[in-house]
């Protein structure tokens, strides 16, 4: 049986931190999803690429620092907006830095 309070590496954390962890993860997970949830409503909106544009900053400004974490291909000039034309990624090695430097292992 394992002590409470205790980890599985034997670091010990009191219980009264236990909550506040959880409520960072938590916080982490919302900051990471939101660049996804934007995009991929924009992405089943009909929209002409001047709007996809458009909407695309106001995306990008309302993720802030977590939409670095994802590339964005949109349609050239001419290019009809679809969704071979309009896509996007999660750059994993990005997350992986940045879920580092935020305290994940």
């Amino acid at each position: 049986m394992k002590a409470a309070g205790y980890s599985t590496s034997g670091f010990f954390w009191p219980r009264r931190f236990q909550g506040r962890r959880v409520k960072e993860r938590v916080m982490r997970r919302r900051w990471l999803k939101q660049p996804g949830r934007s995009l991929h409503e924009l992405q089943r909106q009909k929209l002409s690429r001047d709007a996809l544009l458009l909407k695309l900053g106001a995306a990008k400004a309302e993720a802030g620092r977590a939409y670095r974490l994802v590339e964005v291909h949109v349609p050239k000039a001419q290019e009809p907006v679809s969704a071979e034309t309009f896509a996007f990624s999660l750059r994993k090695e990005k997350l992986r830095v940045a879920m580092r430097s935020r305290g994940h292992p």
